[in-house]
C-alpha cells in the first residue's frame, strides 16, 4: 500500500527539514533571526533601486512602465519578512528583556523605516502611469 500525501518531493524535504531543526534544538527564533539577516540584501536593493530609470539618467520625460514594479517585487517580500520580525521581536522583548531581542527589533524598525519613501514612489509612479500614460504603459496591474 503506498501512502500519498499532498505534498511535492520539495515540500516534504522542507517539512523534514524543519522537524529535523526543531528536534534537533535550533529554535524558531534562531531562524527568524537567519532569515531576517538573508533578507538585509534584497530589502538594501528595494531602498535603493530607482522607481524610474529614466530619470536617473538625467532624462525628465522617459516613461519607465517596468520601474515600479521592479522595486515592488523586492520591497513586497522584504516589508512582510521585517514585518513578521517586528512583531515577533516586539512580543518577545516585551517578556524577555535581552539586548538581542532589541536589537532585532530595532533592526526591523530600521529597515521598516528605510523602505518607506521608495515604497511611497513606487505607488505615485504607478498613479502616474496608470492615469496618464496609460497608452504608453497600457492599462497596468
Amino acid at each position: 500500500m503506498v501512502l500519498t500525501t499532498g505534498l511535492t518531493p520539495w515540500g516534504l524535504t522542507l517539512v523534514s527539514v524543519s522537524i529535523n531543526l526543531i528536534m534537533n534544538g535550533i529554535k524558531i527564533k534562531k531562524i527568524i533571526y537567519l532569515i531576517i539577516i538573508a533578507f538585509l540584501p534584497i530589502a538594501l536593493i528595494a531602498s535603493i533601486l530607482p522607481v524610474n530609470e529614466y530619470a536617473v539618467f538625467g532624462m525628465e520625460g522617459g516613461v519607465d512602465c517596468d520601474g515600479p514594479l521592479a522595486v515592488l517585487m523586492f520591497s513586497a517580500p522584504s516589508f512582510i519578512v521585517y514585518g513578521i520580525g517586528f512583531l515577533v521581536f516586539a512580543k518577545v522583548s516585551l517578556k524577555a528583556r535581552k539586548l538581542k531581542h532589541i536589537l532585532m527589533l530595532m533592526v526591523c524598525v530600521v529597515v521598516l523605516v528605510i523602505m518607506i519613501p521608495n515604497t511611497i514612489s513606487v505607488f505615485n509612479a504607478y498613479q502616474v502611469n496608470s492615469t496618464g500614460n496609460r497608452s504608453i504603459c497600457g492599462p497596468g496591474l
